[in-house]
């Protein structure tokens, strides 16, 4: 078994494995980048609580796990989350019936199931605000988790309202254009941080005020700041800027 650990991604769909998987192997080419795929939101899962979820995050490892791994095999959980205006004021929840999915723009959400989204986003606050008071899981694996809003569509191609059918299209064009030039997709990631320094808690603290959580930011950007990070991508150039 190789001696490297495993940097373990937990990501709602197939597009964030699809936008995201060789970049990180490239960024973290000293250990295995796996993206377990959960094909749900475990934040608004039903049945799902703060007196549960970090269950369900352990729930989620074990499966990826099966017979092989250990808790020790692993270096890291890195859970990333949708915000989906989880936290935004229930008055900026506005009532359409033209709209079969929840509509996402910069101040409000505009749906046909006002008290639906509002139970949803009351579940997911509860949730989300419970992980955060987490830094372990599977009792040793170092545990953070970062955020893309309104979603990881909206950060990463400017679109909080993309069409299903072309979520895997877009994931694969932006994995395309970055994973040989990994450094650039820290500097696009790092101008969306919310904000302008390296203090994780205050990126979460500022997310979760008004309708910040609807607006086009992210975290991510502090996973490759923290010292966890080697660089170790860029040890791997050569002198071309290629990868060798």
């Amino acid at each position: 078994m190789s001696s490297k650990k495993i940097l373990l991604v937990i990501a709602e769909g197939i597009s964030d494995k699809e936008a995201l998987g060789y970049i990180l192997s490239n960024l973290f080419a000293n250990e295995i980048v796996n993206i377990q795929i959960t094909n749900d939101d475990i934040t608004t899962r039903k049945g799902c609580s703060p007196s549960n979820i970090v269950n369900k995050i352990v729930e989620t490892i074990k499966a990826f796990s099966g017979s092989i791994y250990k808790a020790k095999d692993f270096s890291e959980i890195v859970h990333i989350v949708d915000m989906d205006g989880a936290f935004i004021p229930d008055n900026n929840i506005q009532e359409d019936n033209s709209f079969e999915n929840p509509y996402y723009d910069i101040d409000k959400i505009v749906t046909k199931d006002v008290e639906g989204i509002k139970k949803r986003n009351q579940q997911k606050r509860d949730n989300i605000n419970k992980l955060l008071t987490v830094n372990k899981v599977w009792s040793t694996i170092p545990y953070s988790t970062y955020f893309f809003s309104s979603n990881l569509d909206h950060v990463l191609y400017g679109e909080a309202n993309l069409e299903k059918e072309k979520k895997v299209s877009k994931a694969r064009e932006f994995s395309a254009k970055y994973f040989e030039n990994c450094e650039k997709f820290i500097e696009f990631v790092s101008s969306l941080c919310i904000y302008k320094g390296d203090d994780y808690n205050k990126t979460w603290e500022k997310i979760r005020v008004n309708t910040e959580s609807l607006k086009r930011n992210t975290n991510f950007n502090l996973l490759f700041t923290s010292p966890k990070f080697d660089n170790s991508y860029y040890l791997k150039l050569n002198n071309s800027g290629h990868l060798t």
